[in-house]
């Protein structure tokens, strides 16, 4: 982010005040998108708090009234909020009424909640798991629901702007631009994937000036197919993590007739720009999820990964692709669990998926995994296998208790799923992740158990469990200290408060913080343990220097 960008941040946002760092690298941490940033990397270089114990559970509203989150949604976060979507049941509101809550990350208390545009009943049994998305140039969290994108301002939730589209959007997240100055955008899919007639929008997010950007907030530059839509999360790696001027996103074809693609657009043209690119998956498989848009390798090339889902078949019924970002390229293929889950890359060289359903009515063909696999291993394009498979945790841990050759509820660890985005941490060049189990009974309820696991080991290892917690699970958001996640107990936070880290009370979490430790001055119990030691310095040193290697190497890693 640029300089002037920041001294356009208000500092009662909690995004950021001039003379902190960017918000993408704050030690406090942001967490602004589905899989953390806008290309959706769901990785994390600093360590899992401790999750023995939630340090608070937020599961009804101001007034007592009960809040049913949106289950499989990940929370968003500033350096002081906590952003998510939950449904109120009370008498004086309308049913199936959404409301958007900023919970404080210090206190867990709601700061304020925003109802937004009622939705049909059809809108509401079609049980969209969109997560919200910040905005972090202009202050706003911006909401999906039905057929309507709103952006609500981060300090009171005002409403800024509202658009309508054409057609609900089900499962699929905006992401925006935030390095094209006067005229960022911002983008989303709506759903039809049953006669693949799906869309992707283009709206104005940046002030109307005729000069600059002849366009209103909340007004839709242009829209362009993209043949059949479901879930389908764009994803765009800004240019100073070393992307360019495209973005990118999935497609899930026509249902029975054609298999879904995969497309990049060009990005700050204000007509309906041509595909630069177009790759139709090599199975008749369609895509119902985001991409994961990423710089591989010491040249810098830009790669995409992409999980299809197929609704008939077993464990590897369906494929993941590895796609070169430039000319679309396929680079390599695997067969996978079926998944609407981004793919994460690890450390250039691993790849994560979590996929698969429990269900009574699936007769067995499929069930949640957790899998992990070679990058250098992935097969031609035409003929994917699961050759480079490095594990998969049903097949790890399955015993056949009733030797039917089946693997059944009980007789596997129940980790991942095709709706649950996890997140890795690569903190000291150990690969764990924080991932939840799949609810069991076609998805009906929240998850609850969740785990941090070590994937440098096999999981019939007695040490891939590494910490679990009972009433959380959902697709976890990982910000500075702290890890959030929804679950049966609500929305739920782990980690100690961001602001033990400022030590000076200057509110901002920098050297000085460092320095008024080591001279004795200031609060210095950082972990709350009613006692000052090295443990303490050490928490704050690693806070600060988490992300360092990443923030040197801008993404070239």
């Amino acid at each position: 982010m640029s300089s002037a960008a920041l001294l356009m941040l208000s500092a009662s946002t909690g995004l950021a005040s001039a003379g902190q760092p960017s918000p993408w690298t704050c030690p406090s941490g942001v967490w602004a998108f589905t899989g953390g940033a806008p290309n959706h990397p769901s990785l994390t270089h600093r360590p899992f708090p401790n999750i023995a114990a939630p340090r608070w559970a937020l599961s009804s509203d101001q007034d007592g009234n009960s809040i049913r989150w949106v289950w499989q949604s990940s929370p968003v976060v500033t350096p002081d909020l906590v952003l998510a979507v939950g449904f109120v049941s009370a008498p004086s509101q309308p049913p199936n009424r959404p409301f958007v809550f900023a919970i404080s990350r210090d206190t867990g208390l709601i700061e304020w909640s925003a109802a937004i545009s009622p939705i049909s009943i059809q809108q509401f049994f079609q049980s969209s798991q969109s997560s919200l998305c910040i905005d972090v140039r202009n202050n706003a969290v911006v909401a999906v629901l039905g057929t309507k994108v709103t952006a609500l301002r981060l300090s009171d939730g005002d409403q800024m702007w509202q658009a309508t589209l054409p057609r609900n959007i089900i499962n699929a997240t905006p992401v925006m631009t935030d390095d094209l100055g006067p005229r960022d955008r911002l983008y989303i899919t709506d759903y039809d994937a049953a006669s693949g007639g799906g869309s992707l929008y283009c709206i104005n997010v940046d002030k109307h000036c005729p000069v600059t950007n002849p366009w209103d907030r909340g007004d839709v530059v242009w829209t362009a197919p993209i043949f059949g839509a479901s879930g389908n999360t764009p994803a765009y790696l800004p240019r100073r993590k070393g992307g360019c001027d495209r973005l990118v996103v999935a497609s899930a074809g026509h249902f029975g007739q054609a298999p879904g693609r995969v497309y990049a657009f060009p990005t700050g043209t204000d007509v309906a720009p041509a595909p630069l690119w177009t790759t139709t998956n090599v199975l008749p498989s369609g895509f119902f999820g985001g991409v994961n848009l990423v710089v591989r390798g010491p040249s810098g090339g830009m790669e995409v990964l992409a999980a299809s889902y197929e609704f008939y078949g077993g464990l590897f019924s369906a494929n993941m692709l590895r796609m070169d970002a430039a000319s679309g390229a396929v680079l390599g293929a695997a067969m996978i669990n079926r998944s609407s889950a981004i793919p994460v890359l690890i450390a250039n060289r691993l790849i994560a998926t979590t996929g698969g359903i429990e269900s009574a009515f699936n007769l067995g063909d499929t069930v949640p995994t957790l899998s992990l696999y070679d990058v250098d291993l992935l097969d031609p394009p035409a003929t994917p296998t699961i050759g480079s498979q490095v594990w998969n945790s049903a097949l790890s841990t399955w015993v056949d208790l009733d030797f039917d050759g089946v693997i059944d509820p009980g007789e596997y660890f129940n980790i991942g799923g095709y709706t649950h985005q996890p997140v890795v941490s690569t903190w000291r060049g150990r690969n764990t992740m924080a991932v939840g189990s799949f609810a069991t009974g076609d998805n009906p309820a929240a998850s609850n158990l969740l785990t941090v696991v070590d994937l440098d080991v096999d999981p019939s290892n007695p040490s891939f469990v590494q910490q679990f917690v009972a009433g959380a699970g959902g697709s976890p958001a990982v910000a500075g200290p702290n890890l959030y996640s929804i679950g049966l107990a609500g929305l739920t936070a782990y980690g100690p408060e961001p602001e033990r880290f400022d030590v000076d009370s200057d509110k901002l979490i920098n050297s000085g913080d460092i320095a008024k430790w080591e001279r004795g001055q200031g609060s210095r119990d950082i972990n709350d343990d009613g006692s000052v030691t090295t443990g303490d310095r050490d928490a704050l040193v690693t806070l600060l220097r988490a992300g360092e290697v990443s923030d040197m190497l801008e993404g070239r890693k």
